[in-house]
């Protein structure tokens, strides 16, 4: 499996509200108009203003907002299957259509688009505590 992370702003003088509401009410649509049948999951988590966390354990931590108003993750079965979306966004009618309607919402000089290298803890470890390896 493979996964993409997108990070989004929304454009100068959208709120976060009407941002969201545009996302996921025409632009998810879109997408899986467009591009059927490429992801395994396709998830967006927008980012809480007002709640940002500064432990304790970091000194002097900047209470700074996130630089993004969305993390996207695409999910796709396999490196080809993201190399075959890729193929078809370069279609230029199709990616026209992404751009104009990315363009309604989001700032798009700041987008930044990456693939991860994805690793989770197994739900045991998290639970009973998960001994630390010798030094």
């Amino acid at each position: 499996m493979l996964k993409m992370v997108a990070l989004f702003r929304f454009k100068p003088g959208l709120g976060r509200d009407e941002g969201m509401r545009y996302y996921e009410t025409r632009h998810v649509p879109l997408i899986c108009e467009l591009l059927p049948g490429f992801f395994l999951d396709y998830r967006r988590n927008y980012a809480e203003p007002d709640a940002m966390f500064f432990p304790d354990h970091i000194d002097g931590a900047p209470p700074a907002a996130p630089a993004f108003d969305v993390i996207t993750e695409l999910w796709f079965e396999s490196r080809a299957k993201f190399d075959e979306m890729g193929a078809r966004m370069a279609d230029p009618a199709l990616g026209a259509r992404v751009a104009e309607d990315e363009a309604q919402f989001l700032d798009r000089t700041s987008m930044v688009m990456f693939l991860v290298d994805e690793r989770r803890t197994p739900i045991d470890d998290l639970t009973a505590g998960r001994k630390r390896p010798p030094a």
